[in-house]
């Protein structure tokens, strides 16, 4: 049954009975119901079968409601996941192309006895496999949290920084300032945490730091700002073909998502620095859920 249905139900049938039982009344039941018993007959008629049949309403309109709510529930679901395997594919065939690069620029370097630069092939080979070890993790634990209601922006976020801290040596900080706690966990915190982790590998991969900061300031209106600030070897950022061109784009389609602003500044040779407003961080539950890719 369609809302608009019970909408005209409910504002029909009261008057509808009460029409109908006082052309009865006054038909054949006058000489049984007569002035104000009649009157007092109409009330508690008319309070007794509106209380059944507005319970009954209210009931069809819980159930209206929760399956319209699961259907949005899957149909984000079904979005999300969408979005997930296309940010994987990039991710996973970038990622294969460098190694597959780097593989075979130490194979030739094996074969003239260049063990130096066999070294360094390896050792940024590795660092690629320990980055998207890490993302694709973080894409797992997030797709089994993200619906928990103990799931927190700022904690998944420290965690990130920490895991990076402990795998690269990158010295991290992290200033925090929370003044609504909804927003932390809410639909919205879900795509800010995608552009963090984003921001925050590719600045580790790519620009190679020796500290990174974020910044996160959400305040009681949900309002947001959230800033990932590298002192790395920068780049220029309308070259698309360096610095993570998946990760960026992917970036500004999650931004886009939750009506953020997303700004990046950076130069060769002076860090980058990626700051991303957002009005209002919604606070109603979700199954929304998303996953990292890398850059």
């Amino acid at each position: 049954m369609s809302y608009t249905t019970l909408r005209w139900m409910g504002m029909l049938f009261p008057a509808l009975l009460v029409g109908l039982f006082e052309s009865v009344r006054h038909t054949f039941l006058e000489p049984f119901l007569p002035g104000m018993v009649g009157n007092f007959a109409t009330v508690l008629l008319v309070m007794s079968v509106t209380f059944i049949f507005y319970e009954r309403l209210f009931r069809a309109i819980d159930r209206t409601t929760r399956r319209l709510a699961n259907e949005q529930r899957k149909t984000a679901l079904l979005q999300e996941r969408d979005r997930i395997a296309r940010e994987m594919h990039d991710s996973l065939s970038q990622s294969l192309f460098f190694l597959n690069i780097k593989l075979q620029s130490a194979q030739s370097h094996v074969s003239a006895q260049r063990l130096d630069q066999v070294r360094d092939d390896v050792s940024e080979s590795r660092s690629v496999v320990a980055d998207l070890y890490a993302r694709v993790r973080h894409t797992i634990y997030d797709l089994k949290n993200a619906a928990r209601d103990n799931w927190r922006l700022d904690e998944a976020i420290d965690s990130t920084l920490r895991e990076i801290q402990a795998s690269s040596g990158v010295a991290t900080r992290f200033e925090l300032s929370i003044k609504n706690e909804s927003a932390r966990s809410s639909p919205s915190a879900f795509h800010l945490l995608r552009i963090a982790r984003e921001a925050i590998y590719n600045a580790n991969r790519h620009g190679r730091p020796s500290e990174i900061r974020v910044k996160l300031d959400i305040d009681a209106s949900g309002a947001c700002l959230l800033e990932v600030r590298d002192n790395g070897q920068g780049f220029d950022p309308s070259n698309r073909e360096r610095h993570g061109h998946y990760g960026l784009s992917i970036m500004k389609e999650r931004a886009s998502l939750i009506g953020g602003d997303l700004q990046i500044t950076s130069a060769p040779g002076k860090g980058s620095v990626m700051r991303l407003w957002v009005p209002s961080l919604r606070g109603e539950s979700s199954t929304e859920v998303g996953g990292s890719a890398v850059g």
